[in-house]
């Protein structure tokens, strides 16, 4: 996927923006790199695709070739990397673009580089519409709440709702059992649904959501902020609600906050549309939830604060 993006950049370059196509050899092996350049009359501008394990010395080679022709240059990298949570886009005498690897999400880039970051974004709207790939994190989280729909529907004889006594039996969120020691369902109650509709909305979010937080977080983090986020769902619900609770939206608003905690951090880096996007989704979320019956609020509130809460914990450092 990074050689398809690098060449329709580079053929956007050449085609509508005056660069050439040269090419460089690389320090350490007898391989040659390309750069996309343009000469003006303030000097070059080079433009580079190069994988972040071999960042320094594609960087150290493009700079070798560029002092050869005596002019001033500004070296913009696009760098793919698959531990975007470990990667530090600080800017080392050169600006850099932060895409991981496998997606092509633009995840961070240095102030000045919007121009090259737009024409990413425009190449990337354009792509034909294909079937999101979902982790295999997300697909077994997803997998373990259909499961256990599908037996409490077995139980209930009913698959569009589900009895509230089955729902009580295996782990709803009901206060007078966990005031009386059965803090179990804080947990269970998040892996439990009301009916057919109930449990696809979720699991159509999760399925959206799961993969860019685990991109941004990692695995352990990932599960991490799901879980706690479902466990302080139902305790802000046991707190404030004393009615029968179950579903996984709690936990899902947690990876909202988390988005959300990575839109904030990263806002000089990535703009401001990530941030908007987010918050515009909780608010529409949180509105539609206090005009619709039997929705637990107390319980989608209480995942937003857990996970905000977890995710500026667990952000990571770089």
């Amino acid at each position: 996927m990074r050689e398809e993006q690098e060449k329709r950049l580079f053929n956007k370059l050449i085609k509508s923006y005056g660069f050439a196509i040269e090419e460089y050899a690389d320090l350490n092996s007898n391989n040659s790199s390309w750069a996309a350049l343009k000469y003006t009359e303030q000097g070059v501008i080079a433009i580079v695709c190069i994988d972040a394990y071999n960042e320094d010395t594609n960087i150290m080679s493009l700079t070798r070739f560029l002092n050869e022709k005596n002019q001033p240059y500004y070296i913009n990298a696009v760098i793919y990397t698959n531990n975007p949570q470990e990667y530090s886009s600080e800017n080392q005498g050169y600006s850099k673009i932060i895409v991981h690897e496998h997606s092509n999400i633009i995840l961070k880039y240095n102030e000045g580089t919007e121009f090259i970051v737009n024409l990413l974004k425009e190449d990337d709207n354009k792509k034909k519409v294909r079937i999101k790939r979902s982790s295999n994190l997300t697909l077994i989280l997803i997998s373990i709440n259909v499961i256990i729909f599908l037996i409490t529907a077995f139980v209930s004889r009913s698959i569009l709702d589900i009895d509230a006594m089955v729902l009580y039996r295996f782990g709803a969120k009901e206060n007078f059992s966990i005031a009386h020691g059965e803090y179990y369902r804080l947990l269970t109650a998040a892996f439990l649904h009301g009916g057919l509709m109930h449990i696809t909305l979720n699991m159509y979010a999760l399925y959206m959501l799961g993969d860019l937080i685990e991109r941004i977080y990692g695995k352990i983090k990932y599960i991490a902020i799901y879980l706690l986020s479902a466990i302080a769902s139902s305790y802000l619900s046991y707190r404030l609600s004393t009615s029968l609770s179950i579903g996984a939206s709690g936990a899902i608003f947690g990876l909202l906050g988390a988005a959300l905690v990575y839109g904030y951090k990263e806002r000089n880096h990535i703009g401001k549309d990530f941030l908007r996007s987010i918050l515009s989704v909780i608010v529409v979320n949180v509105v539609l939830g206090l005009s619709i019956s039997n929705i637990d609020n107390f319980g989608h509130i209480g995942g937003l604060i857990g996970g905000i809460i977890i995710a500026v914990i667990l952000y990571p450092r770089n």
